[in-house]
């Protein structure tokens, strides 16, 4: 199995259980709830469900068996159903997060400027892909989301702009089909 697949195998388990606590989560006022059942998954969050169901839906066909594939479906139409039934509440916290990462981002964008350690960047650029998912999410509906927080991502990317090189890609490449080169260019390169 290669690593790609294991680590979707985790993220199909990880969106499987934040699919069937995403209703008491939105109405709690949590932004990020642990998820201490599952041993090294990430809070729960609007962003971390869709990064990771983002992934699986583009690579279920190379990577996921037939069971797989349903449960996946089965997670992705229970989250589906829960925030439409709370537009708001899910609008809200998706608003809450975008602000949260973006802000995240800057903090290490400027620890970069200080003190670029390329090991580190590999991980901390999900920040960025997960802010990259909030806003496809509401691509549909634009004034959806905090324009303050999108004013800040399009500043902290011409800020990255100005010390990038462009090169390979930064994740496992089973994962490179997901990403195109044009509009993840953040995931092509290095930081200089």
């Amino acid at each position: 199995m290669s690593t790609a697949q294991a680590d979707l195998l985790k993220d199909l388990e990880i969106v499987t259980m934040m699919a069937g606590l995403m209703e008491k989560y939105l109405v709690s006022d949590l932004l990020f709830r642990p998820m201490p059942d599952l041993s090294g998954a990430p809070p729960l969050t609007p962003g971390n469900f869709l990064l990771r169901q983002h992934r699986l839906s583009a690579l279920q066909d190379r990577f996921l068996d037939a069971d797989q594939r349903q449960s996946l479906a089965e997670a992705t139409a229970q989250f589906n159903e829960d925030t439409r039934k709370r537009p708001q509440i899910f609008e809200a916290k998706a608003n809450r997060e975008l602000k949260n990462r973006a802000n995240q981002w800057r903090d290490y964008l400027k620890e970069m400027e200080e003190d670029f350690v390329p090991a580190f960047y590999n991980n901390q650029v999900e920040t960025r892909a997960i802010i990259q998912t909030l806003v496809d999410r509401f691509d549909d509906s634009p004034g959806t989301l905090d324009p303050d927080a999108l004013e800040l991502v399009a500043e902290l990317d011409a800020q990255l702009r100005l010390h990038w090189q462009d090169g390979k890609f930064v994740w496992d490449e089973g994962w490179q089909p997901v990403y195109p080169r044009n509009k993840y260019w953040w995931l092509y390169g290095t930081f200089e």
